[in-house]
């Protein structure tokens, strides 16, 4: 960058798989491929921590990321939060007999135990999101999910303000 170039990272967390958290392929359950990544993880954790030297300024999109960049790269960084355009969900709730989860369908991100929570509370739970990467947890989540979980895969903006409105809460478990 130019030296009168002042950077900005809007952050969303850290690469997972250099810093030990679950993502969406679990790679390291292949011990050949686990051996190749202690040795090159380590190279790039060094990279990616003097590449984060260089921003100027951390943007972070949660207290959590914030906590994670000062540990991983120790900065501070400040919090704001992603946009919500709330005039789209001033609306009055038709429904609100269930509960919703916004995700793509992948380890790491709390799907399994919301599902068994739905089913040993018995109550409805609709999944919003796709399966990414080798699709592994959706096939797991789905095999134990009851009538109570539906899987709505990709909805339109529109749809998901709908769900977003009248579910009863939205679970975050990620």
């Amino acid at each position: 960058k130019a030296p009168k170039t002042i950077e900005i990272c809007y952050c969303h967390t850290p690469p997972r798989y250099l810093y030990g958290y679950p993502t969406s392929i679990e790679w390291q359950k292949y011990w050949s491929v686990s051996v190749y990544a202690l040795f090159v993880n380590h190279f790039m954790r060094v990279y990616d921590f003097e590449a984060a030297q260089r921003v100027d300024y951390f943007i972070a999109n949660s207290k959590n990321v914030a906590a994670r960049i000062k540990k991983f790269y120790r900065r501070d960084s400040e919090v704001i939060y992603p946009p919500v355009d709330l005039e789209k969900l001033a609306r009055p709730p038709r429904d609100r007999d269930y509960f919703l989860v916004v995700s793509r369908i992948v380890g790491g991100k709390g799907l399994q135990l919301a599902v068994e929570v739905a089913n040993n509370m018995r109550f409805k739970l609709k999944v919003v999101g796709k399966p990414a990467g080798y699709g592994v947890e959706y096939n797991k989540i789905k095999k134990v999910a009851k009538e109570n979980v539906e899987f709505l895969g990709y909805v339109s903006d529109s749809e998901l303000v709908n769900l977003y409105a009248e579910a009863r809460a939205l679970l975050a478990l990620a």
